[in-house]
């Protein structure tokens, strides 16, 4: 389950990261709504709800389906535990988050990311299977990958945070090939 989130949040968050800020930036929709008066960081904390959101969202629909699908198909209710709601439905998609978010702050700098931002998921990603696959050999998850998890995401989310207060609005408007 937690392969599953992280799949979803991964896959649609960098999609939706390249349609709000690429695509706006490389159409000058961006470029408005800065010559608008609204601040940048208001902006982009508004894409980063709007897309947490989405990811949530299709996220617990992801689960669902999934867990509906096993229940029809093979006649397995699975349960969850604390510890299992837990990290699928905070401690993973946060750390993802964290992920998109720096994504985020790369497509706002940077000329040219539509195709190194599709690698940029890649590495969580992967990191996630190779967590998840090691946490089926325990009961309980232990308490340190969950913390280390969402420390993770969060300092990931107040880095990208700091970067966006920090880049110029001319450096989010340059021009975009």
């Amino acid at each position: 389950m937690m392969y599953l989130m992280a799949m979803t949040a991964l896959f649609l968050g960098t999609t939706l990261t390249n349609k709000m800020i690429y695509e706006e930036k490389r159409t000058k929709t961006m470029h408005m709504i800065l010559g608008m008066g609204v601040p940048k960081e208001v902006m982009w904390l508004g894409k980063i709800l709007a897309i947490v959101i989405m990811c949530a969202l299709f996220g617990v629909m992801n689960i669902l389906v999934h867990v509906l699908f096993v229940w029809v198909k093979f006649g397995i209710l699975m349960k969850f535990n604390s510890m299992a709601i837990t990290m699928v439905f905070i401690t993973v998609p946060l750390l993802c988050y964290g992920f998109i978010a720096l994504a985020s702050v790369a497509y706002m700098y940077f000329s040219r990311m539509n195709i190194v931002g599709m690698f940029i998921q890649i590495v969580p990603y992967l990191a996630v299977w190779e967590v998840s696959s090691e946490l089926i050999k325990f009961t309980q998850v232990p308490i340190y990958v969950m913390l280390l998890s969402l420390g993770i995401g969060v300092v990931a989310l107040l880095v990208s945070m700091l970067f966006v207060c920090g880049m110029s609005k001319e450096r989010i408007v340059s021009r975009v090939d």
